[in-house]
């Protein structure tokens, strides 16, 4: 699983500078004024650490798992979403998202799902199970809200599970590789 970063939005802060040309009492004609404004970015670098940077990588999982453990949310992995290099320290309003291809058959993410029974879901529960209402989606997708000054990082699972209703998702049809890759990205409200 690949995250991949992406800081689109900024929030937009004025410098305003007013230049004054000879300016004259007795000139009937007025006064030119020069405004200059900049635009700085206004966002943070995010990271994803997890296996190695900006990946989450299972590795070979044994068939027999998802037949017994992925219901369970025993089949996961932590990640933290760390915030660096950031503009200035005013996150109020400030959220991150997150973006993928949801497959609402499978109840999660993955790029390509074919016949598979299982996905990837998001969420920042360690003890999450596959009838609980606590992972992320493409409606439910604001990841981290109230960001604050002293807390750059939060902690995250990514749970390989069987699609609702299935307990045992150990069938051929998820033999194989399997890739499931999200945008996560730093808004300014």
């Amino acid at each position: 699983m690949n995250f991949k970063r992406n800081n689109l939005i900024f929030a937009v802060t004025l410098g305003v500078c007013m230049l004054f040309g000879n300016a004259n009492a007795k000139d009937k004609e007025g006064v030119d004024i020069e405004f200059n404004v900049t635009v700085p970015k206004n966002t943070c670098d995010i990271l994803i650490e997890g296996t190695s940077q900006n990946v989450i990588d299972f590795g070979s999982i044994a068939l027999a798992r998802l037949k017994s453990d992925s219901a369970e949310g025993k089949v996961k992995l932590p990640f933290s979403i760390k915030l660096a290099e950031c503009k200035n320290n005013d996150f109020a309003n400030n959220y991150i998202t997150l973006d993928g291809n949801y497959v609402v058959e499978n109840n999660g993410f993955l790029d390509d799902p074919g016949e598979r029974t299982f996905a990837i879901r998001i969420s920042d529960k360690e003890t999450a199970t596959q009838a609980d209402d606590v992972f992320f989606d493409k409606n439910k997708n604001k990841i981290w809200t109230n960001i604050q000054e002293n807390v750059m990082e939060k902690q995250f699972y990514a749970y390989l599970m069987c699609k609702n209703g299935v307990k045992d998702c150990a069938s051929d049809a998820n033999i194989g590789q399997f890739k499931s890759t999200f945008t996560l990205t730093y808004m300014v409200d």
